[in-house]
């Protein structure tokens, strides 16, 4: 039974992670493909530069919706077999795969920042509420948006060694958790040797952000 309910996860959370939120909202909210404006590319970077920040969250939000599907099947399909939350974090790694390598868009998608930190949520709230609120803070006091987002990431992960409810569990959904903080660090490399180069781009409150982003960040 496990094998048939891990693999209608990760099929669905694959498949889920590889919606492209910034088609949807554009073409069927915006009345716009941003397939057709700016330099032509559905990624954030492109998004926020043609129609905003504003516009932009709508993305953020359905990114975070889009890990959902994926986490829940995995938790509530796993429940009986006492694992539920590492069947949360199972189905949010999927996700992330198929956000950060999309088949159809040759493997280049995003960051997986927002769909992460949903799936932390779906987890535990608790250790999604220490994610979001990490990321929060150092976006304030840093104005740094990708490195905040990789470490609320990470910070958030973590938190599974405390939170997860039974102690003989701990290792797994630590694993799984950590496994899809690995997989959000790896995609923010460039992000890292840029902070290193002290090249990377800070938010500029009280400006139009989109004249300075050099990267997808979620």
């Amino acid at each position: 039974m496990i094998p048939l309910v891990l693999t209608l996860t990760a099929v669905v959370g694959y498949i889920c992670g590889g919606v492209n939120m910034e088609i949807l909202v554009s073409k069927y909210l915006l009345h716009r493909d941003i397939r057709r404006e700016g330099n032509r590319q559905p990624g954030w970077r492109n998004f926020v530069r043609v129609f905003g920040s504003g516009a932009a969250a709508l993305v953020v939000v359905g990114d975070c919706l889009k890990a959902l599907p994926a986490a829940l099947l995995g938790y509530y399909l796993t429940a009986g077999h006492g694992v539920s939350q590492a069947g949360a974090l199972f189905g949010g790694f999927c996700t992330l795969l198929g956000h950060c390598y999309p088949v159809r868009f040759g493997y280049r998608g995003g960051k997986g920042i927002a769909p992460f930190l949903a799936t932390l949520w779906v987890a535990d709230w608790r250790m999604g509420l220490i994610g979001t609120l990490v990321f929060v803070v150092m976006v304030v006091f840093t104005r740094y948006l990708a490195v905040s987002g990789l470490v609320a990431c990470v910070l958030g992960a973590l938190m599974s060694y405390v939170f997860v409810d039974a102690e003989s569990l701990r290792g797994l959904a630590g694993a799984m958790a950590l496994l899809g903080a690995a997989l959000v660090l790896v995609r923010h490399i460039p992000n890292l040797r840029r902070l290193a180069q002290g090249k990377e781009p800070k938010i500029k409150w009280g400006r139009r952000p989109e004249r300075r982003l050099e990267d997808d960040f979620f």
